[in-house]
């Protein structure tokens, strides 16, 4: 994926993210059948976890090779920013901590999985457009004095 789909991956996500985490009420699981072994603190916390696995990617994505980590730190950052407004300013929603540690899980996944899939694929692979080959042609290995505009 390239840096700008990246960002704007990210952007666009993030409003996503944004509208369910500030919606005046959040999720309820009240009148819907659950298994005895299954409860709703549980399908919180999975969720908390998979809304963060993208952003870590993204982020990690966007970052130079050696600052990767930085993704799981801006995750925790943004985590405990929006636990803080929904504490603070959402009546009917409430933060905590559980849910920073939940969704910073889910951005080191993400992190992982980028790098995993950076070391599969290859950084070259990434980096090119979807549709183009590996194949160089040798018309783009001329120089440029070679080229017919290196006479105008």
């Amino acid at each position: 994926m390239r840096r700008r789909t990246a960002w704007w991956a990210l952007a666009v996500y993030g409003l996503a993210v944004a509208a369910v985490v500030f919606a005046p009420v959040g999720p309820s699981f009240k009148g819907i059948p659950l298994p005895g072994w299954l409860h709703a603190s549980a399908i919180d916390a999975a969720a908390n976890v998979a809304i963060f696995v993208p952003v870590g990617f993204l982020i990690a994505q966007l970052l130079p090779r050696g600052r990767r980590w930085l993704a799981v730190v801006i995750c925790c950052g943004v985590s405990a920013t929006i636990e803080t407004v929904q504490t603070f300013f959402l009546s009917e929603r409430s933060g905590n901590v559980r849910d920073v540690v939940t969704n910073t899980t889910g951005g080191i996944i993400g992190m992982l999985t980028f790098i995993v899939w950076l070391r599969v694929l290859g950084p070259r692979r990434l980096a090119r457009p979807a549709g183009s080959s590996r194949h160089v042609p040798e018309s783009s290995t001329r120089s440029y004095e070679e080229s017919p505009w290196a006479s105008q």
